[in-house]
Formats: structure tokens, C-alpha cells, sequence
């Protein structure tokens, strides 16, 4: 992969979607040769997805970390810790115990890096309000109050 990457002239868009396939899968020895050829860690597929989020979805913190080693922005933090709260268990084989550990494991790591508790968008409103909609999240409403979040009046 690391030749094909040098010896040919991919278009970063290109590059963009690959990194996001291998991040949500965490195959991390691919995203670290896209990485190290040049893909933005901050770019966007033709989806609208960031790297740091289909990270997110897949819970794959060593990806995460990568990512941030590799310089993701403040914005994709917010965009991983927004999925990271909006993802529920039922969408993950296995021991919901396990999910719901991954994903406070995930959300530390994300606010430890700075990720805005606080964070917000139009569609999804404010982190502590999606966090505390889904009955399984109490301890990643902890977890965002412990950093700061602050609930909003209207939510």
C-alpha cells in the first residue's frame, strides 16, 4: 500500500474515504501509512465523514489516538465526542458492559485531548442533552459534567 501511495498520484478526496474505511475497522498500520503519505487527518469524504468520527463509531481508540498524534483539530474532536455520545449499544455485537466501558474509555480520552464538553450542533443540540436522552448514558453524563458540561436551560 505504502508503494502504491508513493508511486501514484491519488487525489486527496480519494485518500480521505480509504482513511475513514480503515479507521471505523481500526486497522491502524493502514491509516498510519495514509497518514504518513500525506492524507489529511482533518479532510472530508464525499460523505461528509471526518476520519476522527468513523473512529469514533467504530470505538477504536488506538485510531483516535493516531489521529490526534497526527494533528486533528478541535473540530474533529467535537465531531468524535458528539458520535461518541450519540452511539447507542444496541448497534454493537457483544457484552453491552463492554460497549458502554469502550465508550466512556473513548469520550476520557476525547476530553483529556479538549474536546468542548460543551460542544454543540444544529441537529443534535448539546452534548449533555443527546448524553442524558439515552437512558443507558448516565455515566457518560458524569463524565461530561466531570469536564464541564453544563446543561442548557432549554435542554
Amino acid at each position: 500500500m505504502a508503494k502504491l501511495l508513493e508511486s501514484v498520484e491519488i487525489p486527496a478526496r480519494i485518500k480521505t474515504i480509504a482513511l475513514t474505511v480503515v479507521a471505523v475497522r481500526g486497522f491502524e498500520k493502514c491509516c498510519k501509512i495514509l497518514l504518513e503519505n500525506g492524507t489529511d487527518v482533518n479532510g472530508i469524504n464525499l460523505y461528509g465523514i471526518i476520519p476522527a468520527q468513523a473512529a469514533a463509531v467504530g470505538l477504536q481508540l488506538p485510531i483516535l489516538t493516531l489521529l490526534v498524534e497526527y494533528g486533528l483539530s478541535k473540530e474533529g474532536l467535537k465531531v468524535a465526542l458528539m458520535n461518541i455520545c450519540m452511539a447507542l449499544s444496541h448497534y454493537y455485537e457483544g457484552d453491552e458492559g463492554a460497549f458502554q466501558a469502550k465508550r466512556l474509555e473513548l469520550a476520557r480520552y476525547l476530553l483529556e485531548q479538549g474536546a468542548d464538553p460543551n460542544a454543540q450542533d444544529e441537529e443534535n443540540g448539546d452534548l449533555i442533552t443527546i448524553a442524558m436522552s439515552l437512558e443507558e448514558n448516565s455515566e457518560l453524563v458524569s463524565l461530561l459534567l466531570e469536564f464541564g458540561a453544563v446543561q442548557s436551560v432549554d435542554g
